[in-house]
């Protein structure tokens, strides 16, 4: 299995390129990889009320993508996402599918902090496992220490590890070639 990540549009090389080396060590991907940026993005307007753009317009936009048997695609923003019914997301997936993470709100400076760019790649990470979990198949866990465990907030993906619980383990078992790795 493969996962190509995708700058919607531009995100920093050095980030990219950190975020594939962090992603490669807590997976078992054969391969990632950066692909070409989409600029589709310029399609999806934000939602003026709340200078967001609605996360299900990456996630169709990836699904138009031409991709290879067995290849994730993981869109990567610098833009604020929200679904409707929650203020914000972090990322979204869809089963089967793609999947989509923002970086906007995983960077210390939102919080009015100074920028710290090893926190960032581990946020982001975290954040990029957890919805290849989704694509993969599984759900939330209510593990705090999972890599599935929903973050309602920043200090949660800050808890929570790279990896996978026991029973979203016992879930995952039997899935040929599952690239994620567990909680020993």
């Amino acid at each position: 299995m493969k996962l190509s990540i995708v700058p919607m549009p531009k995100v920093d090389g050095r980030v990219l390129a950190n975020l594939v080396s962090s992603i490669s060590e807590s997976t078992e991907f054969e391969s990632v990889r950066v692909r070409p940026p989409s600029y589709g993005v310029s399609s999806i307007r934000p939602n003026r009320a709340r200078g967001q753009f609605e996360s299900e317009g990456f996630l169709i936009l990836l699904s138009e993508m031409g991709k290879e048997e067995g290849e994730i695609l993981l869109g990567v923003t610098e833009l604020d996402l929200y679904h409707p019914g929650l203020n914000y997301v972090f990322g979204q997936a869809e089963r089967g599918g793609n999947a989509v993470i923002s970086i906007f709100r995983l960077r210390q400076e939102f919080y009015g902090l100074r920028a710290d760019g090893g926190l960032l790649i581990e946020r982001a990470t975290k954040e990029a496992v957890h919805e290849i979990g989704h694509v993969l198949g599984l759900g939330h866990c209510p593990s705090s220490s999972c890599v599935m465990f929903f973050s309602n907030s920043i200090l949660d993906t800050d808890r929570k590890g790279f990896l996978l619980c026991a029973s979203c383990r016992r879930m995952a078992r039997g899935t040929a070639g599952f690239p994620l790795k567990f909680q020993p």
